[in-house]
C-alpha cells in the first residue's frame, strides 16, 4: 500500500492542469471626474471610498473631455509563471444605466467603450491623487479592446475581450497586479448625458460584477517532478514485479 501511495504521488506532481478559464474579482475599480463649466476646466475629483465605476458624460459636464472615466484594478499573483492565452473584461451594468440624454444627435443608438493601458502608478492612482494626468492616462494610450453598448445591455454583463497588446500586457504582469482604464469614445458632446455603469456602488455591484475572465496554461514541470514521475513509474515496475514473483512462486 505505501509503495501504490508513494507512486501515485510521483505520477500526480508531474501532471499539470489543462487550460481553463479563471474568473479574478477586481480588488478596487472606480472614476475619475473632471468637469468643465463654460471652455474653464475644472478640478479632477476621485473618491478611493467609492467603488462606483461610471463611465461617460453627465449633463454637468459641456465638453467633449470631461466627464467620468473608469478604472478597474486586479490582482495576478496567482497566476505566476502560467501562461495566459485569452482574457476578457466582464463588468456588469446595472438596470437603468445606458442612457442616451439625445440619441438622434449620437452616431447610433449606442455607445463605445474603449479600453486602455494606465501607467499612472497604482499607489497614486487607486488613492485619488493622481489629477489631471490620472484622468487623462485612463482615457489615452495603448488601446486594449472596444465594445459597443446600448440599451438591451442594462442588467446585464458587457464583455470586453482583450486584443493582441490587451494580452500581452496580462501576460507581462502575471505575478503582481494590472490596472485598465475605460471611456466613452462615442461622447457627442452636444447630445448631454451619455453613460455606462452608472448605479455601480458598491452596495447594489459587488467586485464580482467587475472580473477578468482569463485561460491559462499550467507551467511546464521542472527537472525535479521528472524525477517524481520515474520514481513512481520505478515503484509501479517494483510491485508489479513483487506480484508477479508471488503468483509464480504460489503456481510452483
Amino acid at each position: 500500500m505505501l509503495l501504490r501511495s508513494l507512486a501515485l504521488i510521483g505520477l500526480a506532481a508531474a501532471s499539470f492542469s489543462v487550460a481553463a478559464q479563471t474568473a479574478v474579482d477586481a480588488f478596487d475599480r472606480g472614476w475619475y471626474n473632471r468637469s468643465f463649466v463654460g471652455s474653464t476646466t475644472g478640478p479632477v475629483f476621485h473618491n478611493p471610498d467609492n467603488t462606483n465605476y461610471f463611465t461617460g458624460l453627465d449633463f454637468t459636464a459641456q465638453n467633449v473631455g470631461a466627464g467620468y472615466r473608469s478604472f478597474f484594478a486586479f490582482d495576478l499573483s496567482s497566476f505566476a509563471g502560467q501562461t495566459i492565452t485569452s482574457a476578457t473584461l466582464h463588468l456588469f451594468n446595472p438596470i437603468g444605466s445606458f442612457f442616451q440624454f439625445n440619441p438622434a444627435a449620437n452616431s447610433g443608438p449606442f455607445e463605445t467603450l474603449q479600453i486602455f493601458d494606465v501607467t499612472t502608478s497604482a499607489a497614486t492612482l487607486l488613492a485619488g491623487g493622481g489629477g489631471e494626468a490620472a484622468f487623462d492616462d485612463l482615457g489615452t494610450g495603448v488601446s486594449f479592446g472596444t465594445v459597443n453598448a446600448s440599451l438591451a445591455d442594462n442588467n446585464s454583463f458587457i464583455d470586453i475581450v482583450l486584443n493582441a497588446d490587451g494580452l500581452a500586457a496580462v501576460n507581462a504582469a502575471a505575478g503582481g497586479s494590472i490596472l485598465f482604464g475605460g471611456r466613452l469614445t462615442s461622447i457627442d458632446a452636444g447630445a448631454g448625458t451619455q453613460r455606462l455603469f452608472a448605479f455601480s456602488n458598491p452596495d447594489m455591484v459587488a467586485m464580482s460584477g467587475t472580473q477578468l475572465l482569463l485561460t491559462a496554461t499550467a507551467p511546464i514541470p521542472e527537472p525535479e517532478t521528472y524525477a517524481m514521475l520515474l520514481a513512481g513509474l520505478a515503484l509501479l515496475g517494483f510491485q508489479a514485479r513483487r506480484r508477479n514473483g508471488r503468483a509464480k512462486g504460489r503456481a510452483a
